[in-house]
């Protein structure tokens, strides 16, 4: 039976065919008849009915209400919609150096400023929600003004020079400078919904006033990065954590008197809020690692190791307190980056250096965690209630190793009638599938390694031509060829040398190494 909650196409056509459907199957349907003019009419009517009843659900909310809805549901927080005339413009957000890290700037940032007469500016706010991105020094934001008429009686400004604004009644942290390069002038049209959603939703934000959210929201903007609000389960009510994960934040005495102006304006009455600032657990995992790619060369491997040691950082700057850092883990998060064909983590350590009034000082703490009668990983660090993990990339990044595995390669230089892309691309394939086969090929007294290789020229040029005419290729020549052993030993091949010739012994694989095309010489040019 069909549950009554199951969504339901509410458009013309649904409803139509729904109506056909319920009258049975000896009604004429078709196009035209009687009683599909009289159900496609009332279905248009019931269509439209159910889009004006959507239409008025989705009015009701912050997040879908548009126009005049959208007007009705500001009027709730005290908010009415910027109209035509007001001073709208953009200000640029600056600082010297390079974030470390987002700085988010919600919508409702003022900003202000004076002329060479002292007169003060109309305030001014952003509009929009806007991120100064880590590892950059400048972000743009739409403003517009505050108040519709001027303040005192005064005069309305038309228009505001650039370089003009630059003060901010309330700074965030992080943005050192801030200025609008462009004129502000007044505006011909109202401000959008986009706008004034954003607007209506700082405002919502700071109405909400006690929950754990606006808690943790107020402390994060005062430039706290890692922070964790939470209710100790076996403490007493009306007693709230609020976890500070900033490496040395105890140490800064402003940023602690800022948070706890900011808890104090938040918190309710009668709430009380502990401050605690989680030692960090500075992670260095080791790992041996393979690439997907054997023959990936030394740069190649820097860059992934590189891309590795950012994974694993960001990873573990997300994992929350009282949680066990899993090797397994570790190993799944390195798998996952492209170019990684296998990994092992040998060891795993930890260092906790920075003093913490609620967990003693432990500047030698080296942690390697391994069963008494082997040397394999338990598998797991413990984060505690008062820590945090962290990889530092700049003193301890993760030890990642090459993991070499014995094997072979092949070099060959090949003529043929022609040297395009397509052609040594063919070859190459053919070649690669030969190198792959090749510890499972029979006969291996028998064979001719110099024969087999040309044999897969000729089946590369007859594939690329659509011809099967020649088995063994007769417009490509191997005219050089060496092998490296295992232990980089060279040999290079005279045609006569067999599969099992002791360069070529052993289970070591075979790769393609490079590979040159040269033109085929005419037959009248060759000796």
């Amino acid at each position: 039976m069909k549950s009554i909650l199951d969504p339901l196409d509410t458009s013309f056509r649904g409803v139509a065919d729904r109506l056909l459907e319920s009258l049975g199957a000896g009604v004429d349907a078709h196009a035209g008849s009687v009683v599909r003019t009289l159900v496609e009419a009332y279905a248009r009517e019931l269509a439209t009915f159910y889009a004006m009843l959507d239409r008025a659900h989705r009015s009701g909310f912050l997040d879908t209400a548009t126009g005049g809805a959208l007007d009705s549901v500001v009027a709730l927080l005290g908010l009415d919609r910027g109209r035509a005339g007001r001073l709208r413009g953009k200000v640029e957000l600056s600082r010297v150096s390079p974030t470390p890290r987002d700085i988010r700037v919600s919508a409702g940032f003022r900003v202000t400023g004076t002329l060479e007469d002292g007169t003060m500016l109309p305030l001014m706010e952003t509009v929009e929600d806007v991120v100064m991105s880590a590892g950059s020094t400048r972000v743009t934001a739409e403003i517009q003004e505050v108040e519709a008429e001027p303040r005192d009686g005064g005069e309305a400004v038309p228009s505001i020079g650039p370089n003009l604004l630059t003060i901010t009644p309330r700074p965030t942290l992080g943005i050192e400078a801030v200025t609008n390069i462009d004129p502000v002038t007044r505006s011909s049209a109202d401000e959008t919904d986009e706008h004034l959603r954003a607007r209506a939703k700082v405002a919502l934000r700071q109405s909400q006033r006690g929950t754990l959210e606006s808690i943790r929201a107020a402390v994060l903007e005062q430039g706290i990065a890692q922070v964790e609000v939470r209710e100790p389960p076996d403490g007493p009510p009306g007693v709230l954590e609020v976890l500070i994960g900033d490496p040395d934040f105890e140490r800064d005495l402003v940023g602690r008197e800022r948070v706890r102006r900011a808890l104090r304006a938040t918190k309710s009455a009668g709430v009380r809020a502990r401050v605690l600032y989680l030692r960090t657990v500075f992670l260095r995992p080791a790992m041996t690692l393979k690439p997907a790619d054997p023959l990936l060369d030394a740069r190649g491997f820097q860059q992934l190791a590189a891309r590795v040691r950012q994974a694993l950082a960001d990873f573990v700057a997300g994992i929350p307190s009282e949680t066990a850092v899993s090797r397994r883990k570790l190993e799944a998060i390195v798998l996952a980056t492209p170019g990684v064909g296998d990994v092992t983590v040998e060891a795993l350590k930890c260092f906790t250096i920075a003093p913490d009034p609620n967990a003693p000082a432990d500047p030698s703490r080296i942690v390697v965690r391994e069963r008494p009668d082997t040397s394999e990983l338990t598998g797991f660090i413990e984060v505690g209630a008062s820590e945090r993990a962290s990889i530092d990339l700049e003193r301890w990044p993760p030890v990642v190793a090459r993991e070499r595995e014995p094997m072979r390669q092949l070099d060959l230089v090949v003529s043929a009638d022609s040297t395009d892309a397509k052609t040594h691309e063919a070859i190459r394939v053919e070649l690669r599938g030969y190198a792959a086969r090749f510890l499972e090929l029979g006969d291996r007294g028998q064979r001719k390694l110099l024969e087999d290789l040309q044999s897969a020229c000729g089946r590369a040029l007859d594939e690329l031509s659509g011809s099967r005419e020649h088995e063994t290729g007769g417009a490509a020549k191997v005219v050089f060829a060496m092998i490296s052993d295992e232990l980089g030993v060279a040999h290079v091949l005279d045609g006569s040398e067999s599969l099992d010739h002791p360069a070529l012994r052993g289970d070591a694989p075979l790769v393609l190494g490079g590979l040159e095309i040269v033109q085929l010489p005419d037959e009248e040019e060759q000796p």
